[in-house]
């Protein structure tokens, strides 16, 4: 019985090491949210653009993700900065000036700022949208790059350690 644990353990010590020394790391493995393992190297999602220039379907994902990430980015941030603005806008009364109202009268400033509180649920829905359509790009993008690599020395399987993609540790991915 202990030499078999003793064959077991030996199995499976050795086997998957034996085997992760058949895979070329071409194959991009996400790590963290805007991280991803190349071969020995880690990238951050804004620097890949030298790895997919390759395939023009590939720079042309690649370039429509970053500009929509863009997009989101600049439409959240306006979506937060409305909501003060417009605070700040119904509350001043202010006599004189561009936003200046007679007494008793809803100004300018009161419009303009009701607007801005208006625009902001919008501008923060349209963020959202366009950034799940940056992840969906991106998605696409590293899956047609994994797709189209030669990952395999012409092996027919391999194990590969991979990064864990929720918490600490190590995954194991099987490649057939």
């Amino acid at each position: 019985m202990n030499k078999i644990h003793l064959i077991l353990i030996c199995l499976f010590y050795f086997f998957p090491n034996a085997l992760s020394g058949q895979y070329n790391s071409t194959q991009i493995i996400s790590i963290d949210k805007n991280k991803y393992l190349l071969g020995q190297n880690i990238y951050h999602y804004d620097e890949m653009a030298h790895i997919f220039k390759g395939s023009m379907d590939d720079i042309l994902l690649y370039r429509k993700s970053i500009k929509n990430f863009e997009a989101a980015k600049i439409l959240g941030y306006s979506s937060l900065a409305t909501i003060p603005v417009g605070v700040l806008l119904i509350v001043n009364n202010s006599q004189d000036g561009f936003f200046s109202a007679e007494e008793g009268f809803l100004g300018t400033s009161d419009y303009v700022g009701s607007v801005l509180i208006g625009l902001m649920p919008i501008l923060g829905t349209t963020g959202l949208i366009i950034h799940a359509n940056a992840k969906r790009s991106r998605k696409e993008l590293i899956d047609s790059f994994n797709s189209n690599s030669n990952f395999r020395d012409g092996s027919a399987f391999g194990i590969q350690l991979i990064p864990a993609q929720q918490g600490l540790g190590l995954g194991l991915r099987v490649l057939f």
